[in-house]
């Protein structure tokens, strides 16, 4: 049983700020510090949203003006087609010096960029072009027959204006006869687009915002790309737009340069609230400190009286335990010895071994022992005798101060009665010793001999087995099996594992 020193936490009446105070110096400054940069951080978060908010509304702005501005370059080039389509339905084979001519007079101020020469095709040279046009071409004209609508191509690729072959886009127009009755058209107006120059005439607002602005063939191809203006920086948030031309959808991407880590108005919040943070954390710290140290010396002679007494206490019980102990040993002792001699040799060696596992509970300032500890001490003074083979072995468990001592009991008798009668009487006998935790809170020590001279099936019950069987059972709340085989002795007990009680001595407060 473990006495528990009794502290007061204070002598002197405080106030409630000021006894917190003194209980956490140190989370005073901490909460502080903490409260102020949370603030901080919420301030500089709320800013940096609203700016990435307002980038992405303005981004998704500029989008949406470039994808109306394509798609009013688009409708002015089907509408101007649509007229010379209507034109030419009441004329024969156009030259190609009038589809010159028209395209001229009917553009005027309405010229779309990057647009090419207007090209005508009738219905009785669709034999010939079947064999020598793109498959983006046929596939054109075919969607163009089918519906009787004007239609754009995919990607194809032309002779660009500096050389070479750059990305465009071709837009057919059906050009039906006089007669509206007849279905089928007489004919194709056709006209190539430079896709980076009908692009480009759409991006003033995007290259004043460093935007990277991409159009795609369909909504899903990746690869079909037909025009793209890059950013001179990383970019993020990428807003798509569609864009309907000549009946065929596609794609607009419109992406905002990645933003700075953080903006002005958020560096300047953070690091004014941070200072802020940090000087009221050192104010506050230096007060606490102080108002510990002041209630520190108040207490230091109140609480050297209460060690005191407390010393006294403990002292006292202990050494009426260790009295308590020593008495029922010399009476069972005395009970069981035949002469003076053995009375003497029996309780010398029991107070030793009460003696080892005294010291072990010193060492460890009386709180928990390792079970190997215990078992290594009361063997000691058989192991020094002779040379035996013996085998401690099993995890590390920790015992209680009065369950260390009453195992220690226990091991001393079991030692003592090998080294007599049993397997550690002579040079080949072997003893093993083993623990296992059966529960959270319960370890299981097994004690086996085997080597040893045969053990006799009738024998009395000596100091040792009624120590063993009822004393050592009582204190440690469990039965003890405990088995004189004829190989050697067997015996199992169960030890509770539990905390050992508080008891520890403040440090001299320093200053």
């Amino acid at each position: 049983m473990q006495a528990k020193a009794s502290k007061r936490k204070d002598t002197v009446p405080l106030g409630g700020v000021r006894q917190w105070l003194i209980a956490y110096p140190s989370a005073v400054p901490a909460i502080i510090f903490l409260a102020i940069s949370v603030v901080t951080l919420l301030s500089v978060f709320a800013i940096e949203t609203g700016a990435r908010h307002s980038e992405s509304l303005q981004t998704r702005k500029i989008a949406a003006s470039i994808a109306s501005e394509l798609g009013h370059e688009a409708n002015i080039a089907v509408s101007y087609m649509h007229a010379g389509a209507v034109v030419l339905s009441s004329r024969g084979r156009p030259t190609p010096e009038l589809l010159q001519q028209f395209s001229t007079e009917m553009e005027g101020d309405f010229e779309v960029p990057g647009a090419g020469p207007m090209g005508w095709l009738s219905r009785v040279d669709l034999a010939d072009v079947d064999g020598q046009a793109s498959p983006m071409f046929q596939e054109t004209l075919a969607a163009v027959q089918g519906s009787g609508a004007p239609s754009s191509s995919g990607r194809l690729m032309i002779a660009g204006p500096e050389g070479g072959e750059v990305p465009a886009f071709l837009i057919v127009m059906p050009v039906l006869a006089g007669n509206t009755a007849e279905v089928e058209p007489r004919g194709f107006v056709h006209r190539a687009f430079n896709a980076n120059m009908f692009l480009a005439a759409a991006l003033d607002l995007a290259i004043e915002n460093d935007l990277a602005v991409r159009l795609f063939d369909g909504m899903e191809d990746e690869a079909a790309l037909l025009a793209e203006r890059s950013s001179t920086a990383f970019t993020s948030n990428v807003i798509e737009k569609p864009i309907q031309i000549a009946n065929r959808t596609m794609r607009l991407e419109v992406a905002a340069p990645t933003p700075a880590l953080l903006t002005p108005l958020s560096v300047v919040t953070l690091l004014l609230g941070l200072s802020v943070a940090a000087l009221l954390a050192m104010l506050a710290r230096i007060l606490t400190r102080q108002i510990a140290k002041d209630n520190a010396r108040l207490e230091f002679f109140e609480e050297q009286h209460s060690i005191r007494n407390s010393l006294t206490r403990e002292l006292n019980h202990r050494v009426k335990n260790t009295l308590a102990n020593v008495l029922s040993l010399l009476s069972l002792t005395r009970r069981r010895a035949d002469n003076l001699d053995d009375f003497a040799e029996g309780l010398a060696g029991r107070i030793r071994a009460l003696s080892a596992t005294h010291d072990l509970l010193t060492n460890s300032e009386w709180g928990t022992t390792p079970i190997a500890s215990v078992v290594k001490a009361e063997l000691a003074h058989v192991s020094a005798a002779r040379e035996h083979e013996v085998e401690i072995e099993g995890p590390d468990v920790e015992l209680a101060p009065n369950d260390a001592l009453t195992l220690g009991q226990a091991i001393h008798e079991l030692a003592t009665n090998a080294a007599k009668y049993g397997a550690l009487s002579d040079d080949v006998g072997r003893v093993s010793i083993t623990w296992s935790l059966v529960d959270p809170d319960l370890a299981e020590v097994e004690w086996l001999e085997a080597g040893g001279p045969e053990v006799s099936e009738v024998r009395g019950s000596g100091f040792g087995t009624e120590l063993i069987q009822k004393i050592v059972a009582h204190e440690l709340r469990h039965p003890v099996e405990l088995h004189f085989d004829t190989g050697g002795v067997r015996c199992t007990m169960r030890v509770p594992v539990r905390p050992a009680g508080e008891f520890q001595l403040r440090d001299q407060l320093a200053g």
